[in-house]
């Protein structure tokens, strides 16, 4: 697949030399005059800019991204692939990576990593008014939102099947949802490993959750490669339903689309998203710096102004306005657990539920 780099700010690079950068240096002085000036702004722009792989979507981060660079005058340039491609990422640079953060996504995603020594220490100071529940214990990742599961459904797909919103995972068993769903591949994302992880989880026993991914198999139409590949297909009644971070599904029904969620009885977990510094950074304190804007209030007072709707971790900041979690069953599970035994479990279910009959 071919790698998709963006700069928040590319159209204003010229030459490794922002537009805003040169005139700022140039000062009014004729250009002719000011070679010296410019490859001292060039030799700045390169020391204060930071490179990030992130996890979040591109629509999310266009927008927080910019509020950094204005607070900080640190510009990023940035690499979006989904968790299990970043995760790739991280462990095939072995400890010398071309970015200096890994931004967003599920903190399994970010446990291998851990493990294989691949993240650097880093406590930023907004983290003394951080939760435990939402920070490494030995401070390789620090949480920044919390993002639940949901059933995301089309309204005019449920009038026709005379079917209510799913609020079963068992619902999705019945013959009216057949090749109607439309979920993740937990090869390339968070999102399906998720999925994997509360079902053990709400179930109590893997094989049994095996056994209903298998029959589950049967009403799938696709198994997208991003975590909100479905999303727009069901928003515009190609699928019916699916399973989705609520972040994803919320900003579709904000958008208009004739769509609902709901939660299932059994319950859904809800993970932590994170972020951490790379083993090896080029850029470690501008890293830091980041990390510790997106552990404040500072980063997570924009979910509500920006109407992203995560739940912040940061006791003191508010969350968007439209999150209702009265209906959701928000089930405990065991995260390092979840990190141990990803890539196990994802083997299993490429062997079993996408090879199996």
């Amino acid at each position: 697949m071919a790698e998709e780099i963006r700069s928040s700010k590319v159209s204003e690079r010229v030459k490794g030399v922002s537009r805003r950068s040169f005139l700022k240096a140039a000062g009014g002085v004729a250009v002719w005059g000011t070679v010296g000036t410019i490859l001292g702004t060039k030799a700045y722009a390169q020391k204060k800019t930071l490179t990030v792989w992130s996890i979040w979507p591109e629509q999310w981060i266009r927008e927080i991204f910019p509020v950094f660079e204005k607070e900080t005058g640190i510009h990023i340039e940035w690499i979006r692939q989904s968790s299990g491609q970043i995760l790739a990422r991280v462990i095939a640079s072995a400890g010398k990576p071309d970015a200096s953060v890994m931004f967003g996504g599920p903190v399994p995603t970010f446990l291998p990593a851990k493990e294989k020594g691949l993240l650097e220490r880093y406590v930023p100071p907004s983290a003394a008014t951080l939760p435990d529940k939402y920070k490494d214990p030995d401070g390789y990742w620090m949480g920044i939102a919390v993002d639940p599961l949901c059933f995301y459904s089309n309204k005019e797909f449920l009038a026709e099947k005379r079917l209510e919103a799913p609020r079963s995972w068992f619902d999705f068993l019945r013959p009216e949802y057949a090749k109607s769903i439309q979920m993740a591949d937990p090869r390339t994302s968070g999102t399906a490993y998720q999925r994997i992880v509360t079902l053990i989880t709400i179930m109590h026993d893997e094989d049994l959750a095996f056994f209903y991914m298998k029959k589950l198999k049967k009403s799938v139409q696709v198994y997208t490669e991003h975590g909100g590949g479905g999303i727009i297909p069901i928003s515009t009644g190609e699928a019916g339903t699916g399973v989705y971070f609520l972040v994803d599904a919320l900003d579709a029904v904000h958008k208009g689309y004739p769509t609902v969620v709901s939660f299932p009885r059994e319950g859904v977990t809800a993970p932590l998203e994170a972020i951490a510094l790379l083993k090896g950074a080029p850029q470690p304190e501008l890293g830091k710096e980041l990390i510790n804007w997106a552990v404040s209030g500072k980063m997570q007072r924009l979910y509500k102004e920006l109407n992203i709707f995560f739940l912040p971790t940061q006791p003191k900041v508010e969350p968007p306005t439209g999150i209702n979690l009265t209906e959701a069953r928000i089930v405990p599970y065991d995260l390092e657990w979840a990190g141990r035994e990803r890539e196990r479990l994802i083997k299993r279910w490429v062997d079993e539920v996408l090879g199996g009959k």
